[in-house]
């Protein structure tokens, strides 16, 4: 079997912006804060990749759980540097 490059289709990979263009842009104006509430909530772009790298075995509950106390321990260490 040959190795090839994979396309993956751009739909799936759809992404909402939480905020804002800019400071002088509202987007309250063109978006409900129940629309951002439920992209931001019930189909993020890190929650669905999550759900997908658990789906196949690639990440666990116990790789999610120690990668958030070693990324906590980094985030406190390098504050004591500072």
């Amino acid at each position: 079997m040959k190795t090839q490059a994979v396309l993956t289709l751009a739909m799936s990979l759809a992404c909402f912006r939480l905020g804002h263009h800019s400071t002088s842009d509202d987007s309250s104006a063109y978006r409900s804060v129940d629309e951002v509430s439920y992209w931001d909530s019930e189909d993020h772009p890190i929650s669905r990749l999550r759900f997908y790298m658990n789906s196949r075995g690639w990440w666990t509950e116990d790789d999610e759980k120690s990668w958030m106390m070693e990324s906590r321990k980094q985030v406190t260490d390098m504050s004591v540097v500072v």
